[in-house]
């Protein structure tokens, strides 16, 4: 859960080597306009990085183990 409602947040996923299988999920639960961006050291469905814009919005990724996927 991510709380931006001070700031854009920033959320730094664990490597994705070493993580096959794993699943993680992030919901942003203020009602501010500021996002929660999500930052890999490996792509995230092929982009750099993903930034949830709205209130309540949630996102699931995992790992095959060479990047991040949204699932």
């Amino acid at each position: 859960l991510v709380d931006a409602s001070a700031a854009a947040a920033v959320i730094n996923l664990p490597s994705a080597v070493g993580s096959s299988g794993r699943r993680i999920t992030v919901k942003k639960i203020d009602i501010t306009n500021n996002t929660a961006t999500l930052s890999a050291n490996t792509d995230i469905d092929g982009l750099d990085t993903f930034t949830i814009n709205k209130k309540y919005d949630a996102i699931e990724v995992m790992s095959d183990n060479a990047q991040w996927w949204i699932i």
